[in-house]
């Protein structure tokens, strides 16, 4: 059993009747049974003074006289107490008929003002409910089982409608938080828990590491695309205890330790919903969906689906985003610590957004490579150019140097011609392209 600390009260100042009562304060079924005892009292109290005073009062025979004559008739009376004998004599028994009817009476209005202000089904709740806290017989029970209550579905529990007094039978794995009206009470793991009047159950968790599944995330991408992730998995747990700055590992002695800070973060930091208080998982649900949802809105289609630079990992960066220190610490304030995650897959939700992709890239891809047709056939016709300018040059060179060793003569123009023709029938055998042999 584990309990939340109480404050340390100095008992050292205090006398025996004050040390008492903090006693009862911290055993509220010993305080219970105290109260059950004095109204037990105070009935068989009441119908004895009524008895007593009636027969006093309005039956003048002596009381002597009518215990001696029970014992005259039955010898084995005489083993009962004289003074019971009396008090069973109808004649002085009548006078609790009056008291007796009027406590009745009141058990009854009692029992139907219950019924109606808790809105119960059934008056056998009630009567439970009325003689539990009365007289301390029958209280209700409930148990606790791997992080729930093991009550019949669509069937209300006095421990749930109202509060106790009642038993609650934590079993091993599951830790429950109970409160008053306006105050947390205390918390307790496995252990048989007796609730005071009023006291209910505010927080119920699964000291085990828990599973959770969201079949499907939709979000629009940063350039508008709606996409999905599909079949979400992960683990999350109650966070653990701290010592000395680290969490405590699990062992034998404490095969669930856990923080009591995270029990009341879990029980006072949930959202309300129209159905009521928002269950733990799926708040730790609701979270983990957003963060997904904030990192796809962040990032393109591309990025997310077809990553065009080396190295990177879109699922692997959604998975750092989701255990980043902003969502660790959301997740703190309910109490809760996620373990793992399984992101799933992500797809495209229009599926024309494929077609229109691939058009895109086609598009993109012919026009590098007309880009670099365009650049070839520009370098070429450079070349071209180039290689006909040096053959101009050229020419003229062998013309110029040919020039120089004709001697001047009178038939010099006509030699003249005659090395232009040569070298010109040189320089254009030189600039042949060469082909093959059939040509």
């Amino acid at each position: 059993m584990r309990t939340a600390a109480a404050p340390v009260k100095n008992t050292s100042t205090q006398g025996p009747l004050e040390s008492w009562f903090a006693s009862l304060e911290s055993n509220p079924l010993q305080l219970e049974n105290i109260k059950t005892f004095l109204h037990t009292l105070i009935f068989f109290a009441t119908l004895l003074l009524f008895i007593v005073f009636g027969a006093y009062i309005f039956v003048s025979v002596r009381a002597v006289d009518v215990v001696a004559q029970f014992y005259a008739r039955n010898p084995l009376l005489q083993l009962v107490p004289s003074w019971l004998v009396y008090l069973l004599d109808w004649h002085n028994l009548r006078f609790a008929i009056a008291p007796l009817a009027a406590i009745i009476a009141v058990l009854l209005s009692g029992m139907a003002y219950v019924q109606d202000i808790y809105a119960l089904e059934q008056m056998k709740d009630a009567s439970t409910y009325v003689m539990a806290s009365m007289f301390g017989s029958g209280y209700p029970g409930m148990v606790i089982d791997g992080g729930r209550r093991q009550v019949p579905p669509e069937t209300t529990h006095l421990l749930d409608a109202i509060g106790g007094p009642g038993f609650v039978m934590i079993q091993p794995g599951s830790a429950v938080v109970f409160k008053k009206l306006c105050t947390t009470s205390r918390a307790s793991v496995t252990n048989s828990y007796f609730l005071a009047p009023f006291e209910t159950i505010a927080q119920i968790a699964s000291l085990e590491d828990q599973h959770g599944f969201v079949e499907s995330v939709r979000a629009m991408t940063r350039d508008g695309i709606k996409v999905s992730v599909r079949n979400v998995n992960y683990r999350f747990r109650i966070l653990p205890e701290m010592r000395d700055g680290k969490p405590v590992q699990r062992s034998l002695d404490k095969p669930y330790p856990y923080s009591e800070e995270a029990m009341q973060n879990m029980t006072y930091n949930l959202s309300v919903t129209g159905a009521g208080m928002d269950p733990w998982p799926d708040a730790v649900r609701r979270m983990v969906v957003g963060r997904i949802s904030d990192y796809i809105v962040t990032n393109t289609l591309d990025f997310l689906t077809a990553p065009r630079e080396e190295g990177q990992d879109p699922r692997g960066s959604l998975r750092d985003a989701v255990f980043s220190s902003e969502l660790r610490g959301r997740l703190a304030t309910i109490g809760a610590e996620l373990q793992w995650i399984d992101v799933g897959h992500i797809d495209i939700e229009d599926n024309d957004v494929d077609s229109v992709r691939v058009n895109m890239w086609a598009a993109e891809w012919m026009g590098n490579a007309k880009v670099a047709r365009a650049f070839g056939e520009a370098r070429l016709q450079a070349y071209q150019e180039l290689g006909r300018a040096e053959a101009q040059a050229e020419l003229i060179v062998s013309i110029t140097q040919a020039m120089e060793g004709i001697p001047i003569s009178g038939d010099s123009v006509q030699t003249l011609k005659n090395i232009l023709m040569a070298r010109t029938a040189q320089l254009l055998d030189a600039l042949r392209p060469e082909t093959g042999p059939e040509e």
